[in-house]
């Protein structure tokens, strides 16, 4: 690990102007949201002012994006150019169609400009077999999941103002990972890999004379390449700059089972320490504030399914609100409130926050992929003391995905080998929709207009998406083409589990594997239930000795070692049987009477 910010270890004139398509890695804390900062404002060294289309997986880390950025200007001189923050654009703003005006979506024409004057800075002259288009264009900062939209409501292939590549000098995909994590649940990364592959196909064969303004830099950044593995590698230029920046990492890397989560947080809230903990399911407030025994006003959380929000919302509007005012101050303030002593998210926040409270010295995760772990673990941007991993949490199901996938592939939409034509049911049926209604939009990127303004066509796509899980429209060749992506996903899922199982059974279990994940970390190694539970049989004896035990404390032991085993048993040396020869007996009214009720420690 480093000392390096990325903005410091990139070279502009070496390591991006000459590449045209760049991937970097750099790991959590590094900058790479202030190296696209700088581009835009022109901070970068030997690198001109750029208009930038930042991409990011999470509307959180948009949000904060924006916020950081009009942040950082207030503060600079006030001489700054109020045009180089973003554009924050949403996937749920019900204009999305209506690019036109001031702060339309993605693009104004110059003509209805308030004050174009005012924009010569950003105005592009856009040229076409039908003549110049100006347009003023700024940097615009959004989720993958507008950009599907984006390509459904407003790119016509044969209107160069809607399209991406003119629009910008630089186009950044942040967390490029996310790509084919998100990929198993979301229809984003499909759009996202699409656009990709058309800046790619068609930048080998711009004429730039005649396309001015085509991006000069396609960048993917991540701090975990472990799910990258084709994204046009030919052509694509690698940065690693993970040893030399500077990286977010855990000091330390425990493991722990599920049964004793609570129990450490209990022994945690005692010491006045604060933590993190990220489940793999919504969590459930009251559940938490029992086991934790805990106030209200002290736990926050945050999930993103709208129909479980909802539902706070009525049940418990106390949690509700403290979530809500939590997400607003993360969002503005990367800060959680002071008051908050836990904070139980779900991957909704693994790459959309900032943590910069410095006194949250622990974390608790139960995703057990190196690229989910890693990412949650460098929220809190000071580095977390201690990171513990449930190794029996439970996981996201796995479909029936291989034979869904097989079949689409060979049966739904598929390029056929031979004759390198789109093919497939549901490719074949597009077909005859077109022919019936004249239209020839079929494996045509150069149709006069978006296909999904035709009523028929929206629908039958429509139908298919929702059909086949494996299947998506590609807006640019107009054509079904498997969602090769949301395979990748989900094989990642499946090789991840498949290594954890396999670290189980390793002499020394998980430890190569988590140490691989976090090579600066100290790995502790993993204790069998028996051994902790064999160290607190241990610890109990020296505090009070062999003999003379008196009965409440032997309860407690044995609530304690239940605890430890996950166990529910009734009776103190049916539990001991679980790990050691030893017994507990009480002893026996040949001794004093101040003996009565009280036990020794027996070999068996």
């Amino acid at each position: 690990m480093g000392t390096k910010y990325l903005s410091d270890a990139i070279d502009y004139k070496r390591d991006t102007e000459p590449n045209f398509f760049v991937q970097i890695f750099a790991g959590v804390g590094s900058g790479k949201n202030y190296l696209i900062e700088s581009m835009i404002k022109g901070k970068l060294k030997d690198c001109p002012k750029q208009t930038v289309l930042l991409i990011t997986s999470r509307k959180a880390k948009v949000q904060e994006t924006l916020t950081q950025f009009e942040k950082n200007n207030e503060e600079s001189d006030c001489n700054e150019d109020p045009l180089c923050v973003p554009l924050f654009l949403d996937e749920n703003d019900k204009g999305l169609t209506n690019r036109i005006g001031r702060y339309g979506n993605m693009n104004s024409i110059l003509s209805e400009c308030d004050e174009p004057d005012d924009y010569k800075d950003f105005v592009r002259v856009l040229r076409d077999d039908w003549g110049e288009h100006k347009v003023y264009q700024r940097s615009v900062v959004c989720t993958g999941a507008y950009i599907d939209k984006y390509l459904r409501n407003v790119y016509n292939p044969g209107d160069i103002t809607t399209h991406l590549w003119e629009l910008f000098d630089v186009i950044a995909i942040d967390e490029v990972h996310s790509v084919v994590m998100d990929a198993t649940y979301q229809d984003a990364p499909f759009a996202i890999k699409a656009l990709i592959n058309e800046i790619l196909l068609r930048e080998r064969k711009i004429d730039r004379n005649e396309h001015p303004y085509y991006c000069k830099n396609l960048i993917l950044m991540t701090d975990t390449p472990d799910t990258i593995k084709d994204f046009g590698k030919k052509s694509l230029t690698t940065l690693d700059k993970r040893n030399e920046c500077i990286s977010v990492c855990p000091a330390n890397v425990s493991f722990i089972q599920n049964e004793n989560v609570y129990e450490l947080i209990r022994a945690k809230l005692s010491k006045g320490e604060k933590g993190v903990y990220f489940k793999n399911h919504t969590p459930n407030i009251q559940s938490i504030l029992k086991g934790i025994k805990a106030d209200a006003s002290e736990v926050a959380l945050s999930f993103s399914k709208e129909e479980n929000r909802k539902e706070l919302a009525k049940n418990d509007p106390q949690s509700h609100a403290l979530m809500v005012k939590t997400e607003k101050m993360l969002r503005e303030e990367c800060m959680l409130p002071e008051d908050i002593k836990l904070f139980v998210s779900t991957s909704r926040n693994k790459e959309g926050i900032n943590i910069k409270n410095k006194d949250f010295s622990y974390m608790i995760v139960e995703a057990h992929n190196q690229s989910d772990v890693v990412q949650m673990a460098g929220r809190v941007r000071y580095g977390i003391d201690e990171l513990y991993i449930v190794l029996d949490a439970k996981q996201f199901e796995l479909t029936s995905w291989k034979l869904e996938s097989n079949f689409a592939a060979t049966e739904i939409a598929f390029k056929d080998t031979a004759t390198k034509e789109y093919s497939g049911a549901a490719n074949d049926y597009f077909k005859a929709i077109c022919r019936k209604s004249g239209l020839s939009v079929f494996n045509n990127k150069q149709a006069e207009d978006n296909v999904y303004t035709h009523k028929e066509l929206k629908a039958y796509i429509e139908y298919i998406e929702k059909t086949f899980d494996f299947v998506r429209f590609n807006f640019f060749r107009n054509v079904f083409g498997l969602y090769d992506l949301r395979v990748s996903g989900y094989k990642y899922l499946d090789n991840s589990k498949k290594a954890f199982e396999r670290a189980a059974e390793e002499d020394n279990p998980y430890y190569e594997l988590v140490s691989q994940w976090f090579p600066s970390a100290k790995v502790h190694p993993l204790i069998p239930k028996e051994k902790q539970a064999e160290q607190v049989f241990e610890e109990f004896i020296k505090k009070y000795g062999v003999t003379r035990i008196p009965e409440s404390d032997v309860f407690d032991l044995a609530q304690r070692l239940n605890g430890v085993l996950g166990e529910d048993l009734k009776q103190i040396n049916t539990i001991l049987k679980k790990f050691t020869s030893k017994r507990i007996k009480r002893m026996t009214g040949t001794l004093e009477k101040s003996s009565y009720h009280r036990f020794k420690v027996t070999d068996e």
